[in-house]
């Protein structure tokens, strides 16, 4: 009855959210072949570096924020002073994710000839801003969040699909997937007012910095995160063309798919987690097993396609056996069994366990690791894309044995059996 539970959840979860990843990753082999290999590059380049600047927006509310809103949920006046303070301190790191970006453009020549495409695609982060997901979230109403990100997630690839022809759309690629996202922010953060009924006010500067004191651990790994799974397309086009980054990017897309899919099924452990006692052996509880046994097999399936067919993976993607993508797909195939114990030790566990500090040392020291071994294999040894594929994977390998030892030496001083 329990499995039964358990596949039920994920199910939904697949119905919800899933799709919300399966239907954007299709615009990619539709864009490879409209917009060709170079623009697609340009797009998935400006993508790529908005991306990482998201991760400044965001800073730690995705986690903290709805632990902050569960725990508040009775007491109506904190919850919209604190929704309030939320909200205006992510309007001051987006300015700093502005400025950033264009630091970044006058800092990189070789970007400036296309500071427009770089300019639509960031009006995105307005929409990390203004997102109220933390709040749903935080009430347990993963119904409408999940609905706006299905939203989200979909109607940009609709218009995508209907809109894109030639080139010389890469502009219009861009600006669908901001304007989309900005708006059904909006709606989701107008949603929220009205449901809630209560007036969003001011916040001075001393609770914004308040507010990013308390949120600078998990911010930090958020960030350290981001140097390693969302800076890579960005390092490949300082040192490579933008050919190679379109065909890494593209890859690199397909299996955070599968990732994102495997991510799902851990969401369902964070709850359970952290419900059980202390006391409990903790990895060989029923309520953690299940997730897990469902989690392995198709990780293992998906690392098998990717390492075993990538020619008919590349085949899929760009109509043709690539050379490039084909590399990538081989070395980055293998991520699925890899960081789906991660997802377990170091996210699910490491969190459900407030070892926020000990993730975030891991995490930090990863980051460092790859922006070293990156500066290597692509500024000294000019290895290129299988340069950074190998990056990721090394630094992958080494979050997941560093945060198995990090979990055994929790469980050993504390006397809790993992």
């Amino acid at each position: 009855m329990k499995h039964t539970s358990t596949i039920s959840q994920l199910l939904h979860m697949y119905l919800a959210q899933g799709m919300g990843y399966i239907i954007p990753w299709l615009t990619v082999p539709f864009l490879i072949r409209r917009l060709g290999i170079e623009e697609f590059g340009w797009v998935a380049l400006a993508n790529a570096v908005t991306l990482f600047l998201s991760f400044i927006v965001e800073y730690s509310f995705g986690s903290s924020a709805p632990r902050e809103v569960a725990r508040i949920r009775g007491e109506r006046s904190k919850l919209v002073a604190y929704v309030t303070r939320v909200l205006w301190t992510r309007c001051f790191l987006l300015l700093i994710a502005w400025t950033s970006l264009i630091l970044v453009l006058v800092l990189m020549p070789a970007f400036q000839s296309r500071w427009l495409l770089f300019a639509l695609a960031s009006v995105s982060l307005l929409g990390h801003a203004l997102s109220p997901a933390y709040f749903f979230h935080g009430l347990d109403n993963f119904t409408t969040s999940a609905r706006l990100n299905f939203v989200a997630r979909v109607l940009p690839a609709v218009a995508i699909f209907l809109l894109v022809d030639s080139p010389d759309d890469a502009i219009l690629v861009v600006l669908i997937q901001s304007s989309i996202f900005v708006l059904i922010s909006l709606a989701g953060l107008l949603y929220f007012i009205r449901s809630s009924d209560c007036r969003l006010g001011t916040s001075t500067m001393r609770e914004i910095l308040g507010e990013l004191q308390s949120g600078l651990p998990l911010s930090l790994s958020n960030i350290a995160v981001a140097v390693y799974t969302a800076s890579g397309a960005f390092l490949l086009g300082l040192f490579s063309t933008i050919e190679h980054v379109g065909y890494y990017r593209a890859a690199e897309k397909t299996i955070r798919v599968v990732l994102g899919g495997l991510h799902l099924i851990y969401q369902l452990l964070f709850p359970r987690i952290a419900r059980l006692s202390q006391t409990e052996l903790l990895l060989s509880h029923p309520l953690v097993q299940q997730p897990v046994k469902i989690a392995i097999p198709l990780a293992i399936a998906s690392s098998t396609l990717f390492t075993v067919f990538p020619e008919v993976v590349s085949k899929l993607l760009v109509g043709e056996v690539v050379t490039e993508l084909v590399w990538t797909l081989r070395i980055l195939g293998t991520l699925p069994i890899i960081v789906t114990f991660t997802y377990l030790v170091n996210d699910t566990l490491h969190l459900s366990l407030n070892l926020d500090v000990r993730r975030m040392g891991i995490l930090v020291s990863a980051a460092f690791l790859f922006i070293i071994s990156s500066a290597v294999s692509l500024g000294v040894l000019d290895f290129g894309f299988k340069g950074l594929a190998l990056n990721v994977l090394i630094v992958e390998i080494y979050i997941l044995v560093a945060s198995i030892v990090s979990f055994r030496h929790h469980s050993l001083r504390s006397g809790v059996p993992a």
